[in-house]
């Protein structure tokens, strides 16, 4: 994988209770050798949320992370496909 950005929707900060709820997505960039020469749909985009818990200071003290378990299981069989797909370029050479 080249990078995985991460991008907000919507941010929500409480400031009594010291917390930012972060809802995102993210999208992973793989390598061309990752991809191969096969057909299948590389795209996917997963969503997440993420609960910052914030000190007196402004440091994050504590990140709860939420993800779509059922798109996070296709990105897994992307990223199996990708390491197979890097495994065979590599016994090319």
């Amino acid at each position: 994988m080249d990078s995985f950005a991460v991008s907000p929707k919507e941010i929500h900060v409480n400031e009594a209770g010291r917390q930012i709820t972060i809802w995102a997505t993210g999208t992973p960039v793989f390598k061309a050798e990752a991809i191969g020469t096969g057909g299948e749909d590389w795209n996917y985009t997963g969503e997440y949320v993420f609960i910052l818990d914030v000190n007196e200071g402004g440091k994050i003290t504590r990140v709860l992370e939420f993800l779509d378990s059922l798109g996070t299981q296709r990105l897994r069989g992307l990223m199996e496909r990708a390491r197979e797909n890097v495994g065979r370029a590599g016994k090319a050479w």
